[in-house]
């Protein structure tokens, strides 16, 4: 089975982290301090302050930018469900505007046709690790007095001429989880060049108490999920998250093994750490996606649209997604009977202009039934891109 994602571990992390976790070892808080500092610099921001999740990120960031009760926040309209909740947990109305059929970025023109006097401020994501058109939302945030958040949960490497996402924006948030570009089994970063803002998230990240036992938790889950790929025991799993009818099965299956976030739990020391190793090679990592990606792209079929790169940009390369001609749902299912793991619907990410009720999305409710992603990790041997096209291809 080829699998559609891989987590990227340094060799012996996996020992390392599980050993330090029983011994209780959460390594030198130094070590916070000089990865906020590395971040920072490679962002080119001159702030960062490390959280237990980018969700907390935003959380905290909303607070500060003094969004409450009876305010409108911009979303995107096709980014994670989870981050819905605590925004209206805070009493805001979360605003979804459709995307770019190519890009999948919400558009500058969707984002200024949803403005209203309640609206506060503006999220933006860098979808997949596709930057958004910058310049326009800039342009919208500017023109109406809004703040711009960038989510960069995808996007950690991308650039826009050269210049790395979360250096546009008033602030930005970044993921760190076991999936995303540079991963640390959980946690968050945020950036911004208002001092004020970065000072007050992190008395808050002092604040709290490490948790090693998080930390275990989703190591242990990163190496269940690699065994069973090595295995070749993945299969089954696989077949209950593609057949409608045992879907909500597998998906409690999943978050069985993807444990929640307390508030009050920080970003580790030893996390820091592995991020640190990880920053070091990023940037040859997502050159080598990037082949990846042109050689996979240049075996599809003519009618599969690639999800595009605007000239100028580079993209992190977090996965692979096409546009079929087709719902994606049945050729996923097709696929996986022949060996090759493909991610379709919410496995990519949600339609939260449904999830709010609203209907006005008329992109995204197109292209979200025919969108797929497809294998795309560091490590892809040449042969496995081979047999992912040659699967795909016959299974249109």
């Amino acid at each position: 089975m080829i699998a559609r994602r891989r987590v990227y571990t340094s060799p012996g992390e996996f020992e390392h982290l599980s050993a330090c976790v029983r011994r209780g070892d959460a390594g030198d808080p130094a070590l916070i301090a000089e990865w906020e500092q590395a971040f920072a610099e490679y962002v080119g921001v001159p702030h960062a302050a490390a959280v237990n999740s980018g969700r907390r990120g935003l959380v905290l960031t909303l607070s500060h930018l003094g969004l409450g009760t009876g305010d409108e926040l911009i979303v995107p309209a096709y980014t994670f469900r989870e981050l819905l909740p605590p925004i209206q947990a805070l009493g805001i109305r979360p605003v979804p505007a459709d995307i770019d059929s190519r890009s999948l970025c919400s558009t500058p023109e969707a984002i200024e046709a949803r403005i209203t006097p309640r609206t506060k401020a503006i999220l933006a994501l860098h979808t997949f690790g596709v930057p958004f058109d910058v310049d326009g939302i800039l342009s919208v945030g500017r023109r109406h007095s809004l703040p711009v958040i960038e989510d960069c949960a995808h996007s950690l490497g991308a650039t826009v001429n050269q210049r790395q996402t979360g250096s546009f924006g008033d602030v930005a948030f970044f993921s760190f989880e076991a999936i995303k570009p540079v991963n640390t089994f959980g946690g968050g970063i945020v950036v911004s060049r208002d001092e004020e803002l970065i000072r007050a998230i992190r008395r808050d990240a002092v604040a709290a108490s490490f948790n090693l036992e998080l930390l275990g938790s989703k190591v242990r889950s990163a190496r269940l999920e690699r065994f069973l790929f090595d295995r070749h025991l993945a299969g089954p799993l696989l077949y209950i998250l593609a057949t409608p009818a045992l879907k909500r099965l597998g998906s409690w299956l999943y978050h069985r093994t993807q444990p929640s976030v307390p508030p009050k739990s920080g970003y580790t020391p030893l996390q820091a750490e592995i991020g640190l190793r990880k920053l070091e090679n990023l940037d040859e990592r997502i050159c080598e996606r990037a082949k990846t990606s042109k050689m996979l792209s240049s075996l599809l079929h003519s009618e599969i649209n690639v999800h595009d790169v605007p000239e100028g940009c580079r993209s992190s390369q977090y996965c692979f997604v096409a546009e079929l001609p087709v719902p994606a749902a049945r050729i996923r299912k097709r696929m996986l009977l022949k060996g090759v793991d493909a991610g379709v619907e919410e496995e990519l990410t949600d339609n939260c202009a449904a999830i709010l009720g609203d209907n006005d999305c008329h992109t995204l409710n197109s292209v979200y039934p025919r969108l797929i992603s497809l294998p795309l990790f560091d490590g892809i041997t040449e042969k496995q891109i081979h047999r992912v096209a040659d699967v795909l291809n016959n299974a249109l």
